[in-house]
């Protein structure tokens, strides 16, 4: 191995040690500390294949470094964290195997007795309250929006007003799981009000399970926004929500909710169908010029 990769391998094992027994994510650490090093050494020996080897590794350390940071999942795969997981089964569980618990009570709720389930709600809403981590909060809030308690209500709309965009997703998916007029509208304002789209996106998908008016009216809301893709999804829950059939017309679904009646769009015979299918099929058959 050439001088360079070999300092090179040294300075970042030494980094992810020290990173390691501080108990932080080691990337941003790693990185800071062999920049200077990189930028004055790569130019000269990236003819070395080995160095572009030790490059391509330290990428892939990158990806699975960090237990909560933007490539969580990927931590699995990381030996480190493997070994540190063994060691920290023994005083208390991981990250893993709580998100591995959490999604074994969303998946079999009904394994659960009534006692059983406010017990299960106590323990998922703190996680919810207290977990640094998006992703365990997030199942967490999946996990109760299919159990029922006293405590579900409360926990689910103080998840919906999360910081996190991911745990008000989440939010959106369990409270219609609940359903009921306090779940609308907790759902309802999250469309109405929330700055985030994917946010806004889920809860307006979340509205096509309830027939209410309210429902209407929120989905009124997100089809007069500027927005194509909520106006689409408005369509789609209000085909849901209300029974009509008007397309995906914008305009005449707007008519709709404003409380007109839209002309309803024409449509076609089955062999006026069939004949459209066929020219279709056709134009696509022939060679192009």
């Amino acid at each position: 191995m050439s001088e360079f990769a070999s300092v090179a391998r040294s300075q970042a094992a030494r980094t992810i040690r020290l990173a390691a027994c501080s108990r932080i994510c080691y990337i941003p650490v790693a990185f800071r500390r062999i920049h200077a090093f990189l930028v004055s050494q790569l130019a000269n020996h990236m003819h070395d294949t080995r160095v572009k080897y030790l490059l391509c590794f330290a990428f892939c350390i990158a990806l699975a470094g960090c237990a909560d940071g933007p490539f969580a999942e990927l931590a699995i795969v990381n030996p480190y964290y493997r070994s540190e997981w063994r060691k920290d089964e023994a005083l208390g569980p991981t990250f893993h195997a709580q998100l591995a618990e959490v999604r074994a009570i969303r998946q079999n709720p009904g394994t659960l007795s009534p006692d059983e389930q406010s017990r299960v709600v106590q323990l998922l809403a703190n996680i919810v309250h207290e977990s640094p981590n998006t992703i365990l909060r997030s199942e967490a809030v999946l996990a109760i929006g299919e159990l029922a308690s006293s405590q579900t209500l409360p926990t689910l709309e103080y998840a919906a007003a999360a910081d996190e965009p991911d745990v008000r997703i989440a939010a959106c998916k369990a409270l219609a799981r609940q359903g009921g007029p306090a779940a609308l509208a907790a759902i309802a304002n999250l469309v109405e009000t929330d700055t985030d789209l994917d946010v806004r996106l889920a809860g307006t998908t979340e509205l096509a399970k309830f027939q209410d008016q309210r429902a209407v009216q929120t989905l009124a809301v997100a089809l007069n926004d500027k927005d194509p893709a909520l106006q689409h999804q408005a369509v789609q829950s209000l085909k849901s929500v209300t029974g009509q059939h008007y397309g995906d017309s914008i305009p005449a679904w707007r008519e709709y909710v404003a409380g007109r009646t839209p002309t309803r769009p024409n449509q076609p015979s089955v062999a006026e169908r069939m004949l459209r299918s066929g020219s279709e099929l056709l134009e696509l058959a022939s060679p192009r010029s």
